[in-house]
């Protein structure tokens, strides 16, 4: 699992007000609802900081490229090639 993080609580602020098409409530709602979800961050495997957005995505690409090549979840394969090869 990853957690996206902005760069600040500073930025994340102004980023909510910046859409300009929520109240004040909904916007700080939406902050404290964030504020709250950075006490969970230890649960996750990865943390993208997102400062700049290609960058963000290029490292989300990166994970989901990893997660794709864990030995857990090739498994079935694996066995598969072992068997195909007489290896062990």
């Amino acid at each position: 699992m990853f957690f996206v993080l902005p760069p600040s609580r500073d930025e994340l602020l102004r980023r909510l007000e910046g859409r300009g098409c929520e109240t004040d409530k909904v916007i700080q709602d939406r902050f404290d609802q964030a504020e709250s979800e950075l006490k969970e961050i230890s649960w996750y495997d990865y943390v993208i900081f997102n400062k700049d957005l290609d960058t963000a995505v290029n490292q989300l690409i990166s994970i989901y490229k990893a997660q794709k090549c864990k030995r857990s979840r090739l498994r079935s394969e694996i066995k598969k090639f072992i068997k195909k090869n007489n290896i062990f």
